[in-house]
């Protein structure tokens, strides 16, 4: 048995998604209002008692959400400058090696260069920029 393969269009799939996301959110909140009233008129204040404290807990847990995403989106941010910086570090290092070498001083550049080359990517670090050519 094969398989079928279908070919889907990333954007339209996404912004279907996202529509049928928005759509579901609406209507579920519509929902929640709609019991929310009738538990009020049925029960009256005492239905909101004690709603305070979850309240405060689910925004506190959406606090530590949002600060462990922002916390690791940093840490990748420092671990890929720090990788970039030593790369080029290295390739410093190999050209100054070359430059002293007397007898492959020729060859050394040459193939430095072909690496400085192929690695050379559209990474953009900060204020270090390598544009691909």
């Amino acid at each position: 048995m094969g398989w079928i393969v279908f070919t889907v269009n990333v954007i339209l799939a996404g912004t279907i998604f996202a529509v049928a996301l928005s759509a579901g959110v609406l209507v579920l909140l519509e929902i929640g209002r709609r019991i929310g009233v009738r538990q009020l008129t049925e029960e009256g204040e005492t239905a909101s008692k004690g709603l305070g404290a979850i309240e405060g807990a689910i925004f506190g847990l959406l606090g530590l959400i949002l600060a462990f995403s922002f916390s690791g989106a940093l840490t990748r941010f420092d671990a890929r400058r720090h990788l970039v910086v030593e790369e080029a570090n290295d390739i410093g290092h190999g050209m100054a090696a070359g430059r002293s070498a007397p007898s492959g001083r020729a060859a050394t550049h040459g193939a430095i260069s072909s690496v400085v080359t192929w690695t050379r990517g559209s990474r953009s670090i900060g204020r270090c920029r390598i544009w691909r050519r």
